[in-house]
């Protein structure tokens, strides 16, 4: 199949993520630059009486402050937790916005809805963190590791000073664990030689 938005637009950049469940069923395509109706992450899911794909709910951020949503996505493994990245949005306050900082916003489905989305952010928000750049799920969806290229801290290892910013674009990663209807951070993930 030729697969499409619903609602497509130049510059959308639809396909600029795509993510897949283990059964093959349940597929997800970022459009992180959409212009005339906003940035989305599409679910489609595959038909087989009919033998083809069907959108089953374009999801949004729900905040009109997302920048770059949908430019990263991870799905679990029953196609039923989806993780987006919103890798540009500033995560800080209105007195300080924490510019570039990145967030992630992770839907969950049952049956054919889709929930509101859980936003999930750095234990540090840092300026240019670029954190939800890259996405993973466990495969039973439990776990999430969360990429932020543009970390500055010089920390080696597991669980290091995450304020320091002796090295730009060292790069990190997070890891939460679902907790109830949340996320709860496990730990902050470091090169062993950062440069």
């Amino acid at each position: 199949d030729y697969v499409k938005a619903s609602v497509p637009a130049s510059s959308d950049r639809f396909g600029s993520a795509v993510a897949i469940s283990t059964d093959g069923h349940t597929i997800a395509i970022g459009a992180p630059r959409g212009i005339l109706d906003g940035n989305a992450a599409y679910v489609f899911v595959f038909d087989g009486n009919a033998n083809r794909w069907t959108e089953q709910r374009r999801l949004s951020p729900g905040s009109l402050n997302s920048f770059e949503f949908g430019r990263s996505l991870a799905l679990s493994g029953d196609g039923n937790t989806l993780a987006v990245g919103a890798h540009s949005e500033n995560a800080g306050g209105p007195a300080d916005p924490k510019l570039g900082s990145g967030v992630v916003r992770v839907f969950t489905r049952t049956g054919t809805a889709w929930s509101a989305p859980v936003l999930v952010k750095a234990s540090t928000i840092a300026t240019n963190a670029s954190f939800g750049s890259a996405l993973a799920f466990s495969r039973d969806g439990q776990t999430l590791a969360v990429g932020a290229v543009g970390d500055a801290s010089g920390a080696a290892g597991m669980n290091g000073d995450e304020a320091d910013t002796s090295k730009p674009l060292a790069g990190a990663a997070y890891v939460f664990r679902r907790s109830g209807a949340g996320w709860s951070h496990q730990c902050y993930v470091k090169g062993s030689n950062p440069d």
